[in-house]
């Protein structure tokens, strides 16, 4: 009788793997912050002119007045806090040295390329942790005023219609906001197609 017990104890432990459950993943996306990537393009206004950041392939770090191929960049958060910016072109990091000026450079350096990703007010600024200087653009390239509003960036999504088969037409819809329907579909119902 003992035997059999002990029989059944050792088989049901055999086959006690079969009957564990298993927990769903986390999918909560404050979890995933660490390797978040996301492409923009980093924008930023004067009352006068408005400009992208764009880090060129020689690895100059300017401003252009419209989204180009330089100007896609992919933001990185590496740690909670931080956050590493490389051109989509041009694979290169955005850095600053330890008088302020923006580079672009092949080489990853923490001390470099990290910046503090600060939102405040709407805007975007980016701080180097270990040199204390703000990522910032005026109309001569870099400087090191970060109260300058050239160091306030709006992240914006890709707007740049890319033309990946040149037989197809690339249409772009003009969205009305500030009517009852900015999709224009009750006006497209009531217009007669005999009227083409």
């Amino acid at each position: 009788m003992l035997c059999c017990c002990y029989l059944g104890s050792l088989i049901s432990l055999l086959f006690l793997h079969l009957s564990l459950s298993f927990p769903i993943p986390d999918s909560n996306p404050l979890l995933s912050m660490s390797g978040q990537v996301r492409n923009r393009h980093l924008y930023a206004e004067s009352p006068n002119k408005g400009v992208f950041l764009e880090i060129n392939p020689s690895g100059i770090v300017r401003g252009s007045p419209i989204q180009t191929d330089d100007s896609e960049l992919e933001l990185k958060s590496v740690s909670p806090g931080l956050t590493v910016i490389r051109g989509v072109t041009s694979l290169l990091y955005l850095c600053v040295d330890s008088a302020g000026q923006l580079k672009g450079q092949k080489q990853y350096a923490e001390a470099d390329c990290a910046f503090t990703e600060l939102i405040e007010n709407g805007y975007t600024r980016f701080l180097s942790p270990h040199h204390g200087h703000h990522v910032s653009l005026d109309r001569k390239g870099p400087v090191e005023r970060p109260n300058s509003v050239f160091s306030r960036f709006i992240p914006q999504a890709n707007s740049r219609v890319h033309d990946d088969n040149p037989n197809v037409p690339q249409t772009r819809e003009v969205i009305n906001t500030d009517s009852d329907d900015p999709f224009g579909m009750v006006m497209s119902s009531e217009i007669d197609p005999m009227f083409y």
